[in-house]
């Protein structure tokens, strides 16, 4: 034998395992230092099986459980979790840089629901652009509130001869079917090219507001808008209150 203990075989102990006479802390684990001689260590933070997104140790702000959540389908780029909202049992979570159907970068925003029995989080759907292009950004902005979402495009080429003018695509859960629908897609009224309205979008109730930070308004260049709109709930369709 080349070293002073050395093993052909299995090993099997009932005791401790103690490199350099530490013993570790709960919930590390045995590392290489790259020479030959092991180490306790806490896990390093590792990245989600679909490719998007990395958790680290969450630990430090006393959090003791959680569940990581990826894109269905992922892949480099994504950018899945640029933003985020919850909302009772739901979550949203957009992915600005998503490439789906066919187009790039035309993003997307996931929903996921908690199972009450299990306390799993779970994908419900992958909702879309209802007339994706390419660097749409759909996506880059989200929110949730009860049964409705909302979520901002803001390179959204919406109206003739626009370009990056944006939208925001309001989203309802059918409560029989439990299906998220498309409800209506929002643009600027006074929409120029260039107003990336949708850049940042809430939601609340009958109410929803959009923003749009490149709108030239009262002869200023890029100083910015929000357009408040609210469900008619006789129609229910959303119309705007004022910029």
């Amino acid at each position: 034998p080349s070293e002073k203990f050395d093993i052909s075989g299995n090993i099997k102990t009932n005791g401790e395992i103690k490199p350099n006479g530490i013993a570790g802390q709960t919930n590390q684990v045995l590392t290489s230092n790259g020479n030959g001689t092991m180490q306790w260590a806490s896990p390093a933070s590792s990245e989600e099986s679909s490719g998007s997104g990395t958790w680290g140790d969450c630990g430090v702000n006393s959090i003791t459980a959680y569940q990581p959540v990826g894109n269905s389908n992922g892949t480099y780029n994504d950018e899945f979790g640029e933003s985020v909202s919850i909302s009772g049992d739901y979550a949203i979570a957009g992915a600005g840089d998503d490439s789906e159907n066919g187009f790039l970068y035309t993003g997307s925003a996931t929903i996921f629901k908690r199972n009450a029995s299990l306390g799993i989080w779970e994908s419900q759907v992958k909702l879309i652009n209802p007339n994706a292009a390419n660097l749409d950004n759909f996506g880059n902005s989200v929110c949730i509130s009860g049964d409705y979402a909302i979520v901002g495009a803001y390179q959204d080429d919406e109206g003739a001869g626009l370009d990056n003018n944006g939208s925001a695509t309001i989203f309802k859960r059918n409560t029989t079917t439990g299906v998220w629908e498309s409800q209506i897609k929002l643009v600027d009224p006074y929409a120029a090219s260039g107003d990336f309205f949708g850049y940042s979008v809430s939601i609340s109730g009958d109410y929803a507001i959009v923003g749009a930070y490149q709108d030239d308004e009262g002869g200023f260049s890029d100083n910015g808008s929000a357009t408040i709109f609210k469900r008619n709930t006789t129609t229910g369709v959303w119309e705007s209150q004022g910029k």
